[in-house]
Formats: structure tokens, C-alpha cells, sequence
């Protein structure tokens, strides 16, 4: 392993390295190796699986119906539809749990 040496570090940072190491249960020289390997590690590669599946719904509803609509009205009728559906699912929810009581069964 190499060595470094860093010099004239800003007191802020220094009391801030020592009280993270304390936080942490280290030395402060364990804690800047750390920080420095995290900070250099690569990034990784965020997850567009979310935004994938919004895609492959838009263009399956664009050959489904011809719909000439941008991506973004698209993606805000979606989020309103299932908006509507989970209103829909608690009404029936709140109608099956008035019932339950009307009928003297309970509630939920």
C-alpha cells in the first residue's frame, strides 16, 4: 500500500473527519480511506427498469389505439387512471366495511 500526506487541511474539515470517525468507531485515518475509496469508486449505473416499463405501456397503448397524444400526456392520463383506480378500490373498500357494520358484522 502507498502512503500520502495531506497538508493544510481547513480546521472545519479536520474537526468534521475526526467527529465522523468518532461516529463511526474508527481512526480519522481509517474514516479518510473510506471516504476517499467511496469517492473514487465508479457510479453506478442507475435502474431505468421503472422508466423501460412506462415506454414499452405508452407504445403498446400508440399501436393499440393510434393514439397521436406526446409521451407526456400519455404518462399523465396513465397517472390519473391509476389514480382513479385506487379511489375506485377504496370506495369499495369503505362500502364493504359500512356494510360489515350496517350489518352487524364489524367494521375493518
Amino acid at each position: 500500500m502507498k502512503t500520502i500526506t495531506i497538508r493544510q487541511v481547513p480546521d472545519e474539515v479536520h474537526e468534521a473527519l475526526r467527529l465522523r470517525a468518532a461516529a463511526d468507531g474508527c481512526s480519522m485515518e481509517e474514516e479518510a480511506r473510506r471516504l476517499l475509496a467511496q469517492s473514487l469508486r465508479p457510479a453506478a449505473k442507475p435502474d431505468f427498469s421503472g422508466v423501460r416499463a412506462i415506454q414499452a405501456r405508452i407504445r403498446t397503448r400508440r399501436e393499440r389505439t393510434g393514439d397521436a397524444r406526446t409521451a407526456a400526456e400519455i404518462v399523465r392520463d396513465m397517472r390519473n387512471e391509476d389514480l382513479a383506480a385506487t379511489d375506485a378500490k377504496w370506495e369499495r373498500i369503505d362500502a364493504d366495511a359500512k356494510r360489515r357494520r350496517e350489518e352487524g358484522g364489524g367494521g375493518v
